[in-house]
Parts: C-alpha cells; structure tokens; sequence
C-alpha cells in the first residue's frame, strides 16, 4: 500500500508539473556554440525541466546551462558543469512571456532583461502566493542565487527590492543543485 501510495503522489506531482508546462512552458532560448563545435545547440529555459523520448527539451532555470541566460551575453560565454568548465559562444539570447499557453512577446537580447520588460513584469499585482521572478532575475541577483561557496549570505537592500524573494529562490536553487547533501 506504501508503494501504491507513494507512485500515486508521483503522478500527481508530474500532473501538476505538466500543467503549469502547458500553461508556460519556458520563458528563455538561448543558442550556444562550445568551443570545437560547428553549430550551435538550442537550450529553452523553464520553471522546470522537460523531457521526451529521452530527449530534454526544457531546461531548468537552476541548471547549470541556464546561468548563461542570467551572467552572459551574446558573444564569449560559458558554464560550469558538473565536471568542467564548458567554453564558447553564445549565439543567441531570447526572451519570452507565455502566458495561458499563448505567446504574449518575444524579444531578442543581448542583455539579459530589457527595463520596460523588467517594469512591466515587476509593475503587475502579486496573489496571496509569492510570484516567480525566474524570468526577470538579474546578473547581481543571480550571483547571490547561484553562491555556492559562501555558507552563509546576508542579503541587504531596501524595502520591496527583492531580498526575500532572492533568498526563496537561492533555497530553491540549492535544493536542486544540493539535493545530496542536504
């Protein structure tokens, strides 16, 4: 009964992911182009990951690919991945609003939020539940996010700047990130 009881709550979590896919599936594209290479790979970045047929299509805001999005911009970029350093150049930077499953704008960047993106997304009223601000994380902000070698952060500014929605987030990236260890 455990085991029926515990395969069950996993679809409901893959329900439940699915739909928040449907409803935006990614917020991100970025093409690049590593070092050795002749074309470059496309990576959509998302809330969550998304695979078919073995195949990942979406990548996590949290992954290590997606911090190119936030820290690079079109030209000489690169990540850290598990193993190495991964070198090259980012081709192509694209930002999306996807919203009920429709397109409401795409833009292509060079930098990573235009500012009458960033006030307009920041300008709308949030519900009783603290909204994502994946979509509009700064280089700055992405920085105290993805620390990984400070074991304790304080995080400072003014009232309504974002710090506890950058430490929700951080927590967010080290569980994913740290899921191991802690």
């Amino acid at each position: 009964l455990k085991r029926i009881d515990q395969h069950g709550a996993f679809a409901v979590k893959v329900r439940d992911k699915l739909a928040k896919l449907l409803d935006s599936p990614y917020f991100a594209r970025i093409d690049f182009r590593e070092e050795a290479k002749e074309a470059p790979a496309t990576f959509y970045i998302g809330r969550f990951a998304f695979s078919h047929e073995n195949e990942l299509l979406i990548s996590d805001w949290r992954s290590p690919v997606a911090s190119m999005f936030y820290d690079c911009e079109v030209g000489p970029a690169g990540y850290d991945a598990l193993v190495e350093r991964i070198s090259g150049d980012l081709t192509r930077k694209r930002q999306f609003k996807i919203k009920n499953g429709k397109m409401e704008y795409a833009l292509e960047s060079s930098v990573n939020i235009q500012d009458d993106i960033l006030q307009r997304e920041l300008s709308h009223t949030s519900d009783e539940k603290m909204k994502s601000i994946i979509a509009t994380i700064q280089k700055e902000q992405n920085r105290i996010i993805r620390n990984e070698k400070a074991e304790t952060l304080i995080i400072q500014g003014v009232a309504g700047s974002g710090k506890t929605s950058i430490a929700l987030h951080r927590i967010a990236y080290l569980l994913y990130r740290c899921q191991d260890r802690l």
